[in-house]
């Protein structure tokens, strides 16, 4: 019986980093503030960042923007999110700790970029994030492997103590630059 090969053996370091790398070179440094501007937008409700980050997967960023405005000024339901994002939101909103109500690495360090841009550690993976690091094995559940999020998360600090910069500061500025060549 074979073992299944380790993460890194299927997303090797070096290839993630030079990616990102590469990425971070076409973004020209813009958008690295990204997450300041999150926190601001999310600064319209005292529940705003994790109203924001529950309503966030498969929600384009505007659209979440005007769920948080929905759910906060209504306290119901935003008609494009996922059903357990409004949950989510909706319990948030009315007072339920984001820590405890969010779920999912994403999610959480979503949450904790926006919540607060000076952190250093958290890194937002999502697909685009897999995608632009690891073409070849851009396939969104390989983040479901045990130790995978982690990994591809460490790839992007590892950038970013190369570049002086913060982890969500090189996954922002990378992460725009791909959306902005694939849409």
């Amino acid at each position: 019986m074979s073992s299944r090969p380790a993460v890194s053996d299927i997303l090797p370091t070096a290839v993630g980093v030079r990616n990102v790398e590469r990425w971070l070179t076409l973004s020209d440094g813009a958008h690295v503030d990204w997450y300041d501007r999150a926190h601001d937008i999310g600064r319209y409700h005292p529940a705003g960042p994790g109203i924001l980050a529950a309503l966030s997967p498969q929600l384009r960023w505007d659209r979440n923007v005007e769920g948080l405005h929905h759910v906060a000024d209504t306290g119901t339901a935003y008609r494009l999110a996922l059903p357990l994002s409004n949950d989510r939101a909706i319990a948030i909103r009315n007072g339920a700790d984001p820590d405890v109500t969010l779920c999912g690495p994403k999610v959480r360090a979503f949450y904790a970029n926006i919540s607060d841009p000076t952190l250093t550690g958290p890194v937002t993976v999502d697909r685009h994030a897999l995608a632009l690091a690891f073409p070849d094995h851009a396939l969104p559940r390989i983040l479901e492997r045990k130790g995978a999020y982690e990994h591809v998360a460490d790839v992007y600090r590892m950038v970013a103590d190369a570049h002086n910069l913060k982890p969500h500061e090189v996954q922002s500025a990378t992460w725009c630059a791909y959306r902005g060549a694939h849409d």
